[in-house]
């Protein structure tokens, strides 16, 4: 009996993943490049402030964050259109959030997957290499 119960709710998850994955992709098919370009523009301006002050509190004003600084802007139209969503998705989130705990809950995390997008396929390293190959930036 344990069994069947388990086995329905393995099935019952899967279907529901298969279907948020659906959705999740029609979302991304639908939304124009126009939109992501103007997700990318609110990005830029709302979340680099905030971003600069991160890096310089959380580390030493060294090589590495002062190139994460200078390549915001270049990082974010380099990324794909599904972490552009999930950016300012939760770009969003820190904008509707009413309380102070929430809002500072949602900042982190923001904060922290900005800083992983930076890893993201190599981005940084790729880009670090050949600054220091032709001091090109």
């Amino acid at each position: 009996m344990n069994e069947e119960i388990m086995k329905d709710m393995k099935d019952s998850m899967k279907k529901r993943r298969f279907i948020q994955k659906i959705k999740y992709k029609f979302k991304l098919w639908s939304i124009s490049d126009k939109d992501i370009h103007e997700k990318r523009r609110i990005l830029i301006d709302e979340a680099k402030p905030v971003f600069e002050e991160f890096s310089l509190k959380t580390g030493k004003k060294d090589l590495i964050n002062v190139l994460s600084i200078k390549w915001f802007d270049k990082r974010i139209m380099s990324l794909p259109k599904y972490y552009i969503l999930e950016l300012h998705e939760q770009l969003q989130k820190i904008k509707d959030a009413k309380s102070k705990e929430a809002k500072s809950y949602f900042l982190h995390n923001f904060l922290i997957n900005l800083t992983l997008s930076y890893s993201l396929h190599g981005w940084f390293i790729k880009n670090l290499f050949y600054y220091i190959r032709t001091g090109k930036s």
